[in-house]
């Protein structure tokens, strides 16, 4: 499964999703996630919570009870929140921020993986920056007999019983003083068992221009760019961000002695919007998340090559829906949760469309889903997203029409479609199979809304002047003045009963595909 970015938008809209797949027995049946940004903090959540407020919990209190649309008035939405989703509606989000701003910090870029390991990690006592990642508790006892110096050292584990491969993306942007273009952003996979970038971006090397120091600004012709070896594999997570060992293809090398890379850098790395706008810059060495790098050498490119201190940032910087690095691991089959940033457009002619004059910038898609059919929107310049078609581009528009047909039949936009995977050397991906998924597309469904109570449909129908602006596409970040990452229990609680719904009313669809 793929769960998209979105903030705590893409937060909500998950958690309600996992808490009917989980109630159906269909969570277990799941290989792997892929999650970015606002799906990666909540299903980091979903892995690795063991705790809630110093109390052991099980995953289905953690996701909460079932709901119905008939009994969420205004009173039951104002509840707290199921536990899961905790972190993100208490209200404080700009709290956290001032908190973490005033912390006597040995580097500014801590700023934002302390902010989100409080804002999201806090109440499962995942905040700590100390343990190390691994895959399991075998796996700690291994990496400790094997390292002694591991011996009294933490470790953040995934719970028994969940998806064997757990994927939180971000974005490998450019080393420091050198700009990121679309040219050389590639995936930065960040796993409970390895970390790195797992193929290199059409087995070449990648150039890196140097960063100018104001936008828009260019370099003195002193400054030179770098050609360099990226990806080819991975290092285990317990011993990421050391110096790169004398032999870079594979085998043993010492276990780094600085900080961990901890749960908290992976979310933070995963969800920091701003680090491909401020990696053109020479100024991103300042603020972007940042960690020592050095690349997996082959007979493709055999190295060697000194680790350098790279930047990261949100991994939709390069693919905000997850599926890529699915399809790098062969996935045959996929769910989607793409929790939209917009809506798609009123007004546009779905109808009188062609392949010829067929606009999905216009047609309000987004760009998770365009993207992967090779649309490209030109004037996007803080994303790196020309590298991503999987599919073919004429096949756009039938799936769109899809889910638009659901989303003006009241029903929610969950759409089963196989398409055929085309080659894509920059991800990695040999292409030549089928891939079956079904999407939950974030959108309107008037059939839920229509099911609440009716005080709650008349607050939704307020817009601005509601509990709900924006209903169900709340933005990313500002939905509210004083809690710029956060929504509101009311907020929260309504979009996970949205997802809910979403997965009940396709149950059968979503047990039948999952079984087979």
């Amino acid at each position: 499964m793929c769960v998209s970015g979105g903030g705590s938008r893409a937060f909500a809209f998950s958690s309600g999703i996992y808490k009917v797949l989980n109630e159906l027995n269909l969570l277990a049946k799941l290989e792997g996630i892929s999650s970015v940004s606002g799906g990666a903090w909540c299903s980091s959540v979903v892995m690795f919570a063991k705790e809630y407020q110093g109390n052991p919990i099980e995953l289905d209190a953690l996701l909460g009870p079932p709901t119905t649309p008939e009994e969420l008035t205004l009173e039951f939405l104002a509840q707290p929140t199921a536990p899961i989703a905790s972190g993100i509606s208490k209200g404080n989000s700009a709290a956290i921020i001032a908190a973490a701003l005033a912390t006597d910090l040995v580097h500014e870029y801590e700023a934002w993986e302390k902010v989100i390991a409080d804002f999201v990690l806090s109440p499962f006592n995942l905040d700590s920056f100390a343990p190390r990642l691994a895959d399991s508790a075998a796996d700690v006892e291994r990496i400790k007999s094997e390292n002694p110096s591991l011996a009294s050292a933490s470790f953040t584990t995934p719970q028994p019983g969940r998806p064997r491969v757990f994927v939180m993306n971000g974005t490998s942007t450019a080393p420091k003083n050198f700009q990121v273009t679309t040219s050389n952003a590639v995936s930065f996979q960040m796993c409970a068992d390895y970390i790195g970038i797992p193929f290199y971006p059409n087995d070449s090397k990648v150039t890196y221009p140097p960063a100018p120091c104001c936008p828009g600004g260019k370099c003195p012709s002193c400054c030179k760019g770098e050609t360099l070896i990226v990806g080819g594999g991975m290092i285990e997570s317990f011993a990421f961000g050391g110096a790169a060992p004398k032999v870079q293809s594979g085998g043993k090398m010492p276990v780094p002695q600085g900080p961990a890379f901890a749960l908290p850098r992976a979310i933070g790395i995963s969800s920091w919007g701003l680090g491909g706008v401020f990696a053109e810059v020479r100024e991103g060495k300042f603020v972007n998340s940042q960690a020592n790098y050095w690349p997996v050498t082959s007979s493709i490119l055999p190295g060697p090559q000194m680790a350098k201190v790279w930047q990261f940032g949100d991994g939709g910087g390069v693919d905000n829906s997850g599926m890529l690095a699915l399809l790098q691991r062969g996935a045959r089959k996929a769910l989607w949760i793409c929790s939209s940033f917009r809506a798609l457009a009123a007004n546009y002619d779905w109808k009188s469309a062609t392949q010829a004059t067929f606009d999905p910038i216009a047609a309000g898609v987004v760009d998770q889903v365009y993207t992967l059919f090779g649309y490209v929107n030109k004037e996007d310049t803080t994303e790196y997203l020309t590298n991503n078609q999987v599919f073919e581009k004429d096949k756009l528009l039938p799936f769109m029409r899809k889910v638009v047909a659901l989303k003006e039949a009241g029903k929610p936009a969950v759409v089963k479609e196989q398409l055929t995977v085309q080659t894509n050397t920059w991800w990695g991906i040999q292409g030549g199979n089928q891939l079956e998924f079904i999407i939950f597309y974030l959108e309107t469904s008037t059939d839920f809304e229509s099911a609440l109570p009716e005080a709650t449909q008349q607050n939704i129908h307020e817009g601005a002047k509601g509990e709900f602006k924006g209903y169900p596409i709340y933005a990313t970040t500002g939905q509210n003045a004083n809690d710029p990452l956060g929504l509101t229990p009311s907020q929260v609680n309504l979009l996970a009963a949205q997802g809910e719904y979403s997965v009940r009313q396709n149950h059968q669809m979503i047990e039948d595909f999952l079984s087979c």
